[in-house]
């Protein structure tokens, strides 16, 4: 069905049509994600008050028009967090008889601390500045360090985050 998440349970032998699946942020690129981590940890903790279901879509959707990789975490960090869940990995493996591929290590390392997924590089902040001024936002400030942008981002999803308000029902 194209969704790993249904053939995985399905695999499992768990019936999925009559599972509800809510969509939030597979797909969104290490940018995208970053920019979302910035926005929840330093401008709004819990963004479920704002807006409906329609606006959380409408957020996603358009944070998914951001380019890049996937957001990959170092090897270091993939290991504790495997570690973590070995009961589930352990369980997931015995019901598909056999051991899931671990994935490539990244080329840049990956994100190992809080402080790589505060951190965006000038590729990042021309997409995501891109993207505002897409949205007839004023954007970022001009003269950000790459390393200190985190607080702009923040603010900037906040405001795309309103223009995507709708009421609820």
């Amino acid at each position: 069905q194209g969704d790993v998440v249904r053939h995985f349970l399905n695999q499992a032998e768990i019936e999925t049509e009559t599972l509800t699946f809510h969509r939030a942020n597979d797909s969104l690129s290490a940018t995208a994600v970053k920019a979302l981590y910035a926005y929840r940890r330093l401008r709004v903790a819990n963004d479920a008050d704002i807006g409906s279901d329609a606006t959380r879509r409408n957020f996603t959707a358009l944070l998914a028009v951001l380019p890049g990789p996937a957001l990959r975490f170092a090897p270091a960090l993939d290991a504790r967090i495997a570690a973590a869940n070995t009961h589930i990995l352990d369980w997931s493996e015995a019901r598909l008889g056999q051991r899931l591929a671990l994935p490539p290590p990244t080329p840049d390392g990956g994100i190992l601390t809080e402080s790589d997924m505060l951190a965006f590089t000038a590729q990042d902040l021309d997409a995501i500045h891109a993207l505002a001024r897409d949205q007839g936002l004023p954007g970022l400030p001009a003269g950000l360090s790459p390393a200190t942008a985190s607080a702009a981002v923040a603010d900037l999803l906040h405001a795309l985050r309103l223009s995507v308000v709708t009421r609820p029902g």
